[in-house]
């Protein structure tokens, strides 16, 4: 579980750099407001993850491009150990 949580903050958090690099580089090409410069961020950051995660579900190795590799990204599954159980 803990496995899980880490690689999903790995892969969100080189999402966020990767899309605020990309709008920090449009800034300079630019002139952009602070406001603008953060929501272009953003929204590279979620194209990003969208566009690699259904890549990844093809082809598998793609995943590396989000910070962890060899479609091995978190799982997700509900834990069996806190549902009630049918009695």
């Amino acid at each position: 579980m803990l496995r899980d949580y880490l690689i999903a903050v790995l892969r969100t958090g080189v999402t966020l750099v990767i899309g605020q690099a990309a709008a920090w580089l449009a800034g300079h090409g630019f002139e952009l407001s602070a406001a603008t410069q953060a929501e272009l961020g953003v929204a590279a950051a979620f194209a990003l993850y969208v566009g690699i995660a259904a890549l990844e579900r093809k082809w598998p190795r793609v995943g590396w491009l989000l910070g962890w590799g060899k479609g091995a990204g978190p799982s997700f599954e509900p834990d069996k150990a806190k549902q009630p159980s049918a009695e």
